[in-house]
């Protein structure tokens, strides 16, 4: 039997994983991350931005402050009916923090 292998970049596996994450509520599959909350700055090494153009259905929302992308994406998680969750992100060049 022949597999066929797909291959992808590191930041297209992370998107495709993430999106490839369900969970059952009230006997409903539905997908667990609905998109990233993210600040692109000081170099984005992993490549995200290209993997996240590369799959729009996977929804991107840009940030500008990390503290303020953290309360925006629980008051976005609290309001999604039944589910809804979004991860976080940030890269920067090692020492830039």
């Amino acid at each position: 039997m022949s597999v066929k292998t797909k291959r992808v970049t590191t930041a297209q596996a992370i998107i495709l994983f993430l999106q490839n994450q369900f969970v059952e509520r009230d006997g409903k599959e539905q997908p667990f991350f609905k998109g990233c909350f993210g600040i692109f700055g000081h170099g984005n090494v992993a490549g995200i931005g290209q993997a996240l153009q590369q799959y729009p259905s996977f929804k991107y929302y840009q940030c500008r402050n990390e503290q303020a992308m953290v309360h925006t994406a629980i008051g976005y998680a609290k309001t999604k009916k039944p589910v809804g969750s979004v991860c976080l992100h940030h890269i920067n060049w090692p020492g830039c923090n």
